[in-house]
């Protein structure tokens, strides 16, 4: 699908621009309704974290399953409202990737966090507490089978025969399963005495291994600790040289800062200062329940 096609090349050229010039700060997007939002930021967008802020929940939501299909799962993190054990989850996933992307270990050159206006309002805990919470291993380091487990307990792990959600650990022999809160899947450590042999992931209901990795950063419930920690705004963890993207969002001076801003609504904001303005020629759609390639017909009879 050419999605750059989709809503004029000459458009997605010049976001595209936009959003790699430091002298240009400040953008509005005009003209783009529903899905077309989620097709302009998919279609422009090749590196830096990018933070996606909506009014509620369910327009988040929406726009993750738009983000999904357009980009993949590996790239795009929901960021709700940490409430119960999904969402703490989910939380925790994003913030863990945001974490690699600041550290060079994220394996994609860009990451989309989608938030809300209540969960972007929760904050996060200080980058130092964050990775002082982290236990990170990695193959051939020395570290006792004892010690170990008594860190996983010390860090809110539960001991379980078998782990089949994140925050479980099982011990068997040499080997010691953890299901991370950052992760999708859960890891598998053996370990040679006090040597950590192998990591590797591993499907929780087949137990069959993924993969083989050198190193492994395990999560705990990070938000668990945020009632009790000292909590900083998100765009005060997030790096200075990301993109923060608002989706209609009515007061846009409430999320003023260094990074740069790009304003998206079917009209433009007055109250939104743009260094730069794109007019894009859609106009509402009807559901297509993700079908894209009908809402990409849709989209090129109404330009």
């Amino acid at each position: 699908m050419d999605r750059k096609g989709i809503l004029g090349k000459q458009n997605i050229k010049e976001l595209s621009a936009c959003l790699k010039d430091d002298s240009v700060k400040n953008i509005a997007l005009k003209g783009l309704f529903s899905s077309a939002k989620s097709f302009a930021l998919s279609s422009s967008i090749s590196s830096g974290v990018h933070i996606v802020i909506l009014n509620k929940r369910e327009e988040a939501a929406g726009c993750v399953n738009d983000l999904y299909n357009l980009i993949g799962e590996d790239r795009v993190f929901f960021f709700p409202f940490s409430r119960d054990f999904s969402t703490k989850v989910q939380r925790t996933a994003a913030i863990g990737a945001v974490n690699d992307y600041k550290n060079g270990k994220f394996p994609h050159p860009y990451i989309v966090l989608v938030a809300y206006k209540d969960s972007f309002d929760q904050g996060v805990l200080q980058e130092s507490q964050l990775n002082n919470s982290i236990i990170s291993l990695k193959v051939g380091e020395n570290i006792s089978h004892e010690f170990f487990k008594e860190l996983l307990f010390s860090s809110g792990f539960t001991k379980c025969d078998f782990v089949s959600m994140p925050g479980e650990f099982a011990i068997r022999g040499v080997l010691i399963d953890v299901y991370s809160y950052g992760d999708n899947q859960p890891y598998r450590i053996e370990f040679f005495g006090d040597e950590v042999e192998s990591i590797k992931a591993f499907a929780a209901n087949s137990q069959r291994s993924i993969s083989e990795v050198e190193s492994l950063d395990i999560y705990p419930n990070i938000s668990s600790s945020l009632e009790n920690s000292d909590v900083v705004p998100v765009l005060d963890f997030i790096p200075k040289e990301s993109y923060v993207w608002l989706m209609d969002i009515e007061k846009s001076e409430d999320y003023k800062s260094c990074h740069k801003h790009i304003y998206v609504s079917s009209i433009l904001n007055k109250d939104f200062e743009a260094d730069r303005e794109i007019v894009f020629h859609t106009s509402p759609q009807p559901s297509f329940n993700k079908q894209f390639e009908i809402l990409a017909d849709d989209i090129r009879l109404k330009r």
